[in-house]
Order: structure tokens, then sequence, then C-alpha cells
């Protein structure tokens, strides 16, 4: 009698920790989206981007984090480094994209168009940041941010030249945390 109640405490035990690991796993926070400015005075301010991994103890590795504009992908990193996927923001002046998800505590991508190359229309939009990996038990995790629409204000009527310089009056304001939850 005795083996059976150590077999049935032991089956009891299993099965709650799989409840607080699906639970985990479901309430888990994986990535976010942060935005300097979600209102962008043309002229003045950069569109600053930064997509990252916030629960990085939850994941065994990380394949990619991506950057998209109006639901069209950006650019994103991988564990071969950071790939563009819209060259003519990549051939911009000043415009950088970093980011890394060698490793998954910090794995994030940020992305920088400065004032004196935002294009307007094409750099307004919704803002949304995806990623893929494995969990800690090897489950495939994708995640995404919610969209943040980031406006840009007095804009002119037609597409500026992205090469032409603008006054460095540094980006103004707190940042946007907008977060997802799996």
């Amino acid at each position: 009698m005795y083996f059976w109640e150590l077999a049935q405490k032991r089956e009891d035990m299993i099965f709650l920790l799989g409840i607080v690991l699906w639970i985990n796993a479901v309430s888990a926070q994986f990535i976010e989206i942060e935005i300097a400015n979600t209102t962008i005075e043309y002229g003045l301010e950069d569109v600053d981007v930064l997509c990252r991994v916030t629960n990085g103890s939850s994941l065994n590795s990380v394949f990619t984090i991506q950057l998209k504009r109006s639901g069209t992908s950006v650019v994103s990193a991988t564990p071969g480094g950071v790939s563009w996927q819209d060259t003519s923001l990549e051939n911009r002046n000043g415009v950088i994209a970093n980011g890394s998800v060698n490793d998954v505590m910090n794995a994030r991508l940020h992305l920088n168009i400065p004032m004196s190359s935002v294009v307007y229309p094409d750099d307004e939009g919704d803002y949304q940041c995806t990623m893929s990996g494995l969990d800690l038990m090897s489950a495939s995790v994708n995640a995404e941010t919610r969209t943040v629409f980031v406006n840009i204000t007095d804009s002119p009527s037609g597409t500026p030249d992205p090469s032409a310089s603008g006054n460095d009056y540094g980006n103004c304001g707190s940042p946007h945390n907008v977060n997802s939850n799996i």
C-alpha cells in the first residue's frame, strides 16, 4: 500500500508541475517594443524603435527577432546577424540597425532613423516586433507585440530628400513600452 501512495503522490506532483509550467508559458511575456516617440515632428525627431526579449530566462534559444512596419518586414536579427528586408531604408544616410539573438537574456533588435533621413509617408505606420525561438522544454515559441502607430506631423507635401541635413534636437519625450502576452 505504501508504494501505491508514493506513486500517486509522485503523479500528483508531476501533474501540478505541468500545470505550473503551462501557466507560466501561457502568461509569459517574451518580447516588447519600445518607441522613443510615437508622434514624430518631421525634421526634428528620430524614429527610434527597440525590440527586445523580456523573458529570456524562460527561453532556450531565440531564432529571430523581426521588426515590421504596416505588416511588412523591415529588418531582422538572426544568429547570423542583422538582415535587411527594406533595402531602400537600409540605404538611407545615417540609418542604423543593430541587434543580436545569440544571448537570449539580451536578445534585441534596434532601429534608428535619424531625423535627417525620416521620409514621409514611408516611415509612418504601425510598428510591431515578432520573435521565434524555443522555450526551456524545446517547444516552439512565436510571439509578437501589439502594433504601435508612429505618426509623423508637420510633414511636407512631397517626399523629402533623405540626404538633407537636419538640426540635432535629439529625442524628446519618454519611451512608450508596449508589451505582449502569449
